[in-house]
C-alpha cells in the first residue's frame, strides 16, 4: 500500500495486492508517501469495514467504525461513532 503523509479518508491510496489492484483519487498524487503491507479490511456481505480506536492517556476514548462496499474506506463511507463514558 501507498500513503501519502498528509493525505485523510482515503485520499490518494494504492493498493497493489496479489488478487487487487486499486488508486483513489485526491490532492495528494504528488506528496511523499509511506509505504506499508496490505492487510485486507474485514469483510462482511460484501462491505468492508475499518475500526478506529482513540486512547487517552492509557484509557480507551471512543471508538469509530466506517464501512464501504470499497477496500479503502472515504469520508463518504457509512460511520458509526461511539464514546466511552
Amino acid at each position: 500500500m501507498r500513503k501519502p503523509l498528509y493525505s485523510r479518508e482515503g485520499e490518494n491510496i494504492r493498493i497493489v495486492a496479489e488478487h487487487l489492484q486499486m488508486e483513489s483519487d485526491g490532492p495528494h498524487h504528488d506528496a511523499p508517501c509511506i509505504y506499508q503491507g496490505y492487510a485486507p479490511l474485514a469483510e462482511y456481505d460484501g462491505n468492508h469495514a475499518v475500526l478506529g480506536c482513540w486512547v487517552i492517556d492509557g484509557q480507551a476514548a471512543g471508538l469509530g467504525i466506517r464501512e464501504d462496499a470499497s477496500p479503502i474506506t472515504r469520508d463518504s463511507s457509512r460511520f458509526v461513532p461511539h464514546y466511552f463514558v
